[in-house]
């Protein structure tokens, strides 16, 4: 079949072809939740305090016993409670909770009961009930039977026979472990004396890790389009992946997926060449595009049904430029388009408009000739990103001036100075109605809410964050 397929390709070296194969079934590998940086959390307000214990009530706060006392965490505040509030003067050694939801508390002066927000002094010792909770050990057996170890900065984790050691400086916990509880949602709590208390999330709540995976796009039929890193396009639809590669008639670098008037659109590079290929919902029809440019960077659908794209790395001989095609194909060279560049990105406009950015500024199509943008200023340089927002305005981003907003009239800009705390941006998306940035280098992710730029995505998320798309 290999062989069968490279020929295929080299016979319709320059004409458009289609193919028809079985699609790959496809499951995105996701990484041990322990090496995945933004699942773990440290909780700063329990650094340097003599974390001795910990333990998980039934109403899943997480209790924290120091040396000065007491922590009782609610999932949004902390609550201190000291010998002032009951639980007696020192260390606390040991912290359970009972079936009736009471928390026991031994410190050197005795046990103290914590129920209905009271703390009481207990004459007797903690009840012997085999029901009763303990606080975290340094060893643990999680209810998916995994076994975990704390040790020196490490965790050990046994599981079906395999041993695995992971080092956390990641999360950053250096010094020794020595807690670990399991909490009613699956999450690990650690305790490290020093370091304070840590979380590892290992549900998939609000977030999941599929790595080699890059956002494409989403279809208003369903599916979610991905980009592999080894050259493919996968498209998931409820809990299938499907896979399209070469063996599926793919071309060999794909680049970027779009939605288009008729079906799902992909643009990327072919044998060195410039290659489009459509999705009819049954097979991949590919056009190669000779003497244009070694690849097709970006895409995107024009109000009115043409799909649009952009040209990267064109050669002697090439032309560069922009493509687009409306039931037929036209090119548009860039010393037409204005000496554009390689093409970084691209929009319509409700007004019929196409706007293009590239190395060297903005341009905008009316439906018969390209001309440049020549203010601000700022927009003659390099664009890195576009997008159109609902209201039908323009949002453009820079390489080094920040982000600029077109209602139609006038410019916008947002930089240093107006408090966007960055000047290099990788992508606009839409997000919820409304506009988020991604600021370039990993800087993180930040949302206008209609008055500021404010973080967006969870905290630990923000610096892996390369590009955004929201489902539709």
């Amino acid at each position: 079949m290999t062989r069968f397929i490279c020929a295929f390709f080299a016979f319709f070296a320059v004409q458009g072809f289609c193919f028809s194969a079985f699609a790959g079934s496809y499951a995105p590998p996701h990484p041990d939740p322990v090496e995945d940086p933004w699942r773990w959390r440290a909780f700063p307000e329990t650094r340097g305090i003599g974390v001795r214990c910990i333990a998980e009530g039934k109403d899943g706060a997480i209790w924290v016993g120091a040396d000065t006392g007491v922590r009782c965490y609610n999932g949004g505040a902390w609550r201190v409670y000291t010998h002032k509030d009951g639980p007696g003067a020192g260390p606390i050694h040991r912290i359970q909770v009972a079936p009736d939801s009471a928390v026991y508390v031994t410190t050197q002066e005795g046990v103290w009961r914590f129920y209905g927000w009271e703390w009481t002094r207990q004459q007797e010792e903690v009840p012997a009930d085999d029901s009763l909770q303990e606080e975290g050990q340094t060893r643990l057996q999680t209810r998916d039977g995994t076994v975990w170890v704390g040790g020196e900065g490490c965790l050990t984790t046994l599981r079906g026979g395999t041993r695995k050691v992971h080092l956390l400086s990641h999360a950053p916990l250096f010094g020794p472990i020595l807690a670990l509880i399991e909490a009613r949602d699956g999450s690990l709590y650690l305790a490290s004396r020093e370091e304070g208390l840590f979380l590892l999330d290992r549900t998939e709540a609000h977030y999941r890790t599929c790595e080699g995976l890059r956002a494409a796009c989403s279809s208003s039929d369903g599916p979610l389009w991905f980009l592999t890193q080894d050259g493919a396009v996968v498209r998931q639809e409820g809990a299938g992946w499907t896979r399209y590669g070469l063996g599926e008639g793919m071309m060999d670098s794909p680049a970027q997926v779009v939605e288009g008037p008729d079906g799902v659109w992909v643009c990327g590079s072919d044998r060195g060449m410039a290659a489009t290929g459509r999705w009819t919902g049954k097979r991949w029809e590919i056009q190669r595009h000779p003497r244009l440019a070694r690849t097709l960077r970006f895409a995107c659908l024009a109000p009115d049904g043409s799909v649009w794209f952009g040209s990267e790395g064109a050669g002697k001989g090439e032309s560069g430029g922009l493509l687009r095609f409306n039931g037929a194909w036209q090119r548009f060279p860039d010393q037409e388009v204005g000496d554009i560049g390689d093409v970084a990105a691209l929009a319509g406009t409700p007004d019929g408009k196409v706007w293009a950015g590239g190395s060297r500024g903005l341009r905008i199509f009316d439906g018969k000739a390209w001309q440049p943008v020549t203010q601000p200023e700022a927009l003659t340089g390099p664009i890195t990103a576009l997008h159109t927002a609902p209201d039908g305005s323009l949002w453009a981003g820079t390489r080094n001036s920040g982000v600029f907003h077109f209602n139609g009239k006038t410019w916008t800009p947002y930089d240093l100075r107006s408090g966007l705390p960055v000047v290099g941006i990788a992508c606009i998306a839409g997000v919820d109605s409304g506009v988020a940035v991604v600021a370039a280098h990993r800087q993180g992710v930040l949302r206008w809410d209609g008055d500021h730029w404010v973080p967006a995505l969870d905290a630990a998320l923000r610096k892996e964050t390369e590009g955004l798309f929201q489902d539709q």
